[in-house]
């Protein structure tokens, strides 16, 4: 009888889970809705003109916009780069006869090389790592909800993988809500 009733309050308490988050969910959800008409970040950028109606769609809407500039910075750099180089590379030359340029290994610029390298490293991992983010948050939309919650319910009603379940459940919650509201709260 002190089984039964056991499992009886972990049913209830599993059931209690599932209504939060489903509660959860649609409340920011909404909020999200609501705060996609006034800031830029949490427009789709999948369907230009759309807002995002929910936090993965603001969070991969975010993350587009940051890839964006990330990838207009790394231009910027090439570009300043491209331009340094050229000129490190000229020296002024003098003779009795011409006046004229060569080329100089050793310009004024060539102490640049190291910044911008260094920049161009930086910018592409922000590149790598958001486009990174971008696919987890694509992947968890899909599964998340649909494979990782019922699996880690499911092993929550038995009482050998109640653990189990309950890491799985915890994981559910922190892919499908913890990551997108991360990079929203960071944006």
């Amino acid at each position: 009888q002190m089984m039964a009733k056991e499992e009886m309050f972990q049913l209830v308490a599993t059931i209690v889970l599932v209504v939060v988050l489903i509660g959860a969910n649609a409340g920011l959800d909404g909020a999200v809705t609501k705060i996609s008409t006034i800031t830029e970040f949490s427009q789709d950028q999948s369907q230009p003109g759309q807002t995002a109606l929910t936090m993965q769609q603001a969070a991969i809407g975010s993350i587009d916009v940051t890839l964006t500039n990330m990838t207009n910075a790394i231009n910027n750099i090439v570009i300043a780069d491209k331009s340094i180089s050229v000129e490190g590379s000229k020296a002024s030359s003098c003779s009795v006869l011409q006046i004229g340029f060569t080329v100089s290994g050793c310009g004024g610029f060539s102490m640049l090389g190291t910044p911008l390298s260094m920049a161009g490293g930086i910018a592409g991992f922000a590149i790598g790592e958001l486009g990174a983010m971008k696919r987890l948050i694509g992947l968890t939309e899909a599964f998340a909800l649909t494979l990782i919650l019922p699996l880690g319910i499911l092993l929550r009603t038995f009482k050998l993988t109640r653990g189990a379940g309950g890491l799985l459940i915890a994981i559910a919650l922190s892919l499908h809500i913890m990551l997108p509201a991360g990079v929203i709260f960071n944006d």
